[in-house]
């Protein structure tokens, strides 16, 4: 007896996918502007540790690290170096350049997953095991970027899927100058709490 094929989801439409990950968005920026707060009045005092990078990393060391950071996994979290920018004497000038920083080092993230989608193996994983997976990210990619710039999503990670999974780099250039926007946002908020 032939088994019953189950019926194909349908795909969701771009308006219902932006309709039900705008929601998300908000939660999850609410969300982390209150676990900064909470990690400041109850574990770490920010300006504290601002203070220390300052007294103890020349400026140009710290722009490294972060560079570094953001270049690779985005291990760091550039909300410590928006707080420190604050810090320095031209605090706005400061934060323009670690927006850039930011934006460059997502576009090195980007390259990096084109230079990954090169290895065979990874090639065919991609390619072939996540056909589906790749297709959306063509369809959605954007949106995926542009949530990733903004939130507290991993930027470089999204980056680098991005850039293996052939996400077309006029397009990932374009929607990636999000990035340079969140850290004024977030900036014209943290600046007010500390």
């Amino acid at each position: 007896m032939p088994e019953k094929q189950k019926p194909q989801e349908k795909p969701k439409s771009s308006k219902q996918f932006i309709r039900e990950n705008i929601a998300k968005l908000i939660w999850t920026f609410v969300i982390f502007m209150g676990f900064i707060w909470a990690v400041n009045y109850f574990l770490i005092d920010v300006n504290e540790l601002s203070f220390w990078l300052n007294e103890k990393m020349p400026v140009w060391s710290v722009f490294l690290l972060f560079f570094s950071s953001e270049s690779l996994l985005g291990i760091l979290p550039p909300d410590l170096f928006i707080i420190w920018s604050q810090s320095l004497p031209e605090p706005w000038l400061s934060l323009t350049v670690l927006a850039f920083l930011s934006y460059v080092g997502g576009i090195i993230s980007f390259g990096i997953g084109r230079l990954l989608n090169r290895i065979p193996a990874i090639d065919r994983l991609v390619h072939k095991r996540y056909t589906k997976l790749s297709e959306e990210f063509r369809t959605f990619g954007a949106l995926a970027i542009f949530l990733a710039a903004l939130t507290p999503l991993p930027f470089s990670p999204v980056s680098i899927i991005a850039g293996s999974l052939d996400y077309p780099l006029a397009r990932y250039l374009l929607v990636a100058l999000s990035r340079i926007l969140r850290y004024f946002i977030y900036a014209s908020f943290l600046f007010y709490l500390y």
